[in-house]
């Protein structure tokens, strides 16, 4: 059979797709490559077509769920500029629906913990990402002090992620969604929107 010339980046694409959600609901210690590849409709074996090792797609699929990350926040700040993008963002990310899709939804909140403690290719990749969420939200900021935006930014995304991560572990009942709902109108008051 033949394959079109786009056919293996396309696969690629697949599998990291795959791997960048179970990443985030499982962990990077239990992401299998055998059960990516299965998932994807490929046998193990082909793995090395697309990846040298498990650690290179480790760093892909954080790239991957980073990509996402960026069309999340893309989709929420989009013809929005300001403080009023920033608060479109919180209120997408301090939500009940955020908080029940671990797989697809921030790749800090689902794996900060992991990376915090790892030095890996991938580790880096995710540090490097964060780095570029928070400059993204400091930008969205007001006033001429690039330091206080920055620090208030990294501020403002630790009690964002830290809603999502309570309310992750509260379950999917009333109390979490209250302290979803009273975290978004802090955060809200906070940045003055």
């Amino acid at each position: 059979m033949r394959y079109s010339g786009t056919h293996k980046q396309e696969t690629r694409e697949r599998v990291l797709g795959i791997a960048a959600r179970a990443l985030r609901a499982r962990g990077p210690e239990r992401l299998g490559v055998a059960e990516v590849m299965a998932e994807a409709g490929l046998t193990h074996g082909g793995f090395y077509a697309h990846f040298k090792s498990k650690d290179d797609l480790l760093a892909a699929a954080v790239e991957e769920a980073f990509k996402d990350g960026r069309a999340l926040w893309a989709r929420a700040t989009k013809d929005h500029p300001g403080v009023d993008g920033l608060a479109r963002y919180i209120d997408f990310y301090v939500s009940d629906a955020h908080r029940d899709r671990i797989d697809t939804g921030c790749p800090i909140a689902a794996l900060g913990g992991d990376f915090a403690r790892s030095d890996s290719a991938a580790a880096k990749v995710f540090r490097a990402h964060f780095e570029r969420l928070l400059g993204a939200m400091a930008e969205r900021l007001p006033g001429e002090d690039a330091q206080a935006r920055a620090t208030l930014a990294a501020s403002l995304f630790a009690e964002m992620m830290g809603a999502v991560l309570v309310a992750r572990a509260l379950g999917d009942h009333p109390s979490s969604s209250r302290t979803l709902e009273a975290a978004r109108e802090n955060l809200r008051a906070r940045i003055g929107a």
